[in-house]
């Protein structure tokens, strides 16, 4: 016996395929890993005193939609890791 969700997960599928989609399956980076943590930690502080940085961050803000978001960027290793950096720097 199918559970609910099952159910209604199958009916969606069944009405996006007829419109032309296809479900798809993506791997991304574990953000909670201290590899990650720290990539993100070197990768930023290559980026301290690039003139470009305050231009690039300036225009990403401008251009994000952050109407309904709570909290941080949705990406808090990366937080932690710029947050890190600004204390040191």
């Amino acid at each position: 016996m199918a559970t609910n969700a099952t159910s209604r997960v199958r009916k969606r599928r069944e009405a996006l395929r007829p419109a032309g989609m296809r479900p798809a399956q993506m791997w991304v980076p574990d953000s909670r890993q201290p590899a990650f943590i720290e990539e993100c930690r070197r990768q930023s502080a290559l980026l301290t005193g690039d003139p470009a940085e305050a231009e690039t961050l300036a225009w990403i803000e401008a251009a994000s939609d952050t109407e309904g978001r709570v909290g941080n960027s949705g990406f808090p290793a990366c937080q932690e890791a710029l947050t890190s950096l600004n204390r040191s720097g």
